[in-house]
């Protein structure tokens, strides 16, 4: 959320969602350990805009959070 340019919205932040197999993206079947990372609403121009803007800093934030989980550094 710290990259996002619409962070001040309170819609924005929808937090963790566990979809308990419920997402057909994310089944067990096909990505056993798997995260499904939602970064913008693609279909909303605003959002599809900054996510084509700024994907080396989208990649880059999901990295170090990943390393920041596992405490690595």
């Amino acid at each position: 959320m710290d990259i996002y340019y619409n962070k001040e919205d309170e819609l924005a932040n929808r937090g963790v969602k566990y979809a308990n197999g419920s997402l057909a993206e994310a089944k067990p079947t096909y990505v056993p350990f798997g995260i499904l990372l939602e970064i913008a609403h693609h279909d909303y121009k605003d959002d599809a805009k900054w996510i084509i803007e700024n994907k080396k800093k989208i990649g880059y934030s999901i990295a170090d959070a990943i390393l920041h989980y596992y405490q690595i550094k």
